[in-house]
């Protein structure tokens, strides 16, 4: 019989909120506002259940014209969701990622977006977020990736977008235990890769990075540039 003590003054709770939050919604859009999470003043909220907006279960949804900002974690996030489009938003200065899609997110598309100055990375795919189009985004100068695909998040295409000034590789595909299983049968075409992964004006990292294997992937006409 093991006996663990069991610190009694430790405990605490706390009452976190998203700006915005969405549960099983369908058809409907958020629009033209500027949305402020006072990151100072409040505590983390981790991004698979908050961001400066938290969409689980919805569908058929429209953010546009939206800057989210200064958020004590991930700046938008939604999980288990359907056709999501996210257009012409400005995501920065989160202590966490600039947008996290995941949780089994299938069939939306990301555009026209500046995604920048994030703690974290630009956009963090979770788990199995698959049929999305990240396109005409810039995503710069985040402190880690600026764009990250992991476990089963396949059937991506990350088209004609700017990656620069990231703190580690503009894109990379995370490890995974699964053959084949992190990004596969994607499209990353027309992109511009630029000055990711220095630091102290040394290059550290490269710009598109594997470090499993993947089948199907397409990478083509794509411009690297490192000053």
């Amino acid at each position: 019989c093991a006996v663990y003590p069991v610190a009694t003054d430790a405990a605490r709770t706390s009452t976190l909120f998203p700006l915005i939050k969405g549960w099983f919604e369908k058809h409907f859009e958020i629009r033209d506002l500027v949305l402020d999470g006072n990151l100072a003043e409040n505590e983390s909220i981790d991004g698979c259940r908050g961001g400066v907006i938290f969409l689980l279960g919805c569908s058929y949804a429209v953010m546009s014209h939206l800057e989210c900002r200064n958020y004590n974690r991930d700046g938008v996030s939604y999980q288990q969701c359907y056709d999501i489009l996210t257009e012409d938003c400005d995501v920065h200065h989160c202590s966490g990622n600039g947008l996290h899609p995941g949780s089994g997110t299938i069939l939306s598309t990301i555009r026209n977006c500046h995604i920048h100055h994030n703690d974290a990375d630009g956009v963090f795919y979770c788990l199995r977020t698959q049929y999305l189009t990240l396109e005409n985004c810039l995503i710069e100068d985040n402190h880690r990736f600026g764009i990250t695909v992991g476990h089963h998040d396949h059937y991506t295409d990350i088209i004609g977008n700017t990656i620069r000034n990231n703190g580690w590789e503009g894109l990379f595909f995370r490890n995974d235990l699964v053959p084949y299983g992190s990004g596969s049968y994607s499209t990353v075409a027309h992109n511009r890769f630029e000055n990711n992964g220095y630091t102290d004006d040394e290059k550290r990292v490269s710009e598109i990075h594997f470090t499993s294997a993947v089948k199907g992937l397409r990478v083509y006409d794509n411009t690297v540039i490192n000053d």
